[in-house]
């Protein structure tokens, strides 16, 4: 990912430079179908498992004052955002057995069933450590909050099927 500050013509002529060093120093390819150009704050951008997108900022600083320029340069006011995508990971979820589908609703992982309990709740756990790891630096880190919940809940019906009880119980 590059972030260029200029036109559409500028970062066109920026990915054909680096289009050209990737095939002349080594020997790589740049893919047109999966390489594109945005403007940040009209489209989120998917990128390792990360939205980023971009906002303007409500307030700033109008001027900023450089000792090579006494008259002043108008400062940028936009905002790079960083976010989970969190309902692609609630689809992700849902395909991987921890959430009924179509539905917002939690369910036991069965094909973990034959495990000791302890195992069972080790790999929530390590699930949800490593899903909090990877999303550390997101500003939607609240919303996280539902996907702990889901496999949360997931571990206790889980639970409960193995040992033959209600999740209340569990």
């Amino acid at each position: 990912m590059i972030g260029v500050t200029g036109t559409k013509e500028t970062a066109e002529n920026i990915k054909e430079d680096v289009k050209e060093f990737l095939k002349t120093k080594l020997k790589l390819t740049l893919s047109d179908d999966k390489t594109r150009i945005t403007h940040i704050v009209e489209d989120k951008t998917l990128y390792l498992g990360f939205n980023i997108s971009g906002r303007h900022r409500k307030y700033t600083a109008s001027q900023v004052r450089d000792e090579d320029t006494p008259e002043g340069r108008r400062s940028g006011n936009s905002q790079i955002i960083i976010e989970a995508p969190i309902s692609k990971m609630l689809e992700s979820l849902e395909k991987k057995g921890f959430k009924r589908k179509g539905v917002d609703e939690s369910t036991a992982k069965t094909s973990w069933i034959h495990m000791r309990i302890e195992d069972i709740i080790q790999k929530f756990n390590l699930i949800i450590d490593g899903i909090l790891s990877h999303y550390r630096p997101v500003d939607n880190r609240n919303q996280l909050s539902r996907i702990v919940w889901t496999l949360q809940l997931s571990a206790v019906y889980t639970i409960a099927r193995k040992m033959r009880i209600s999740p209340k119980q569990v």
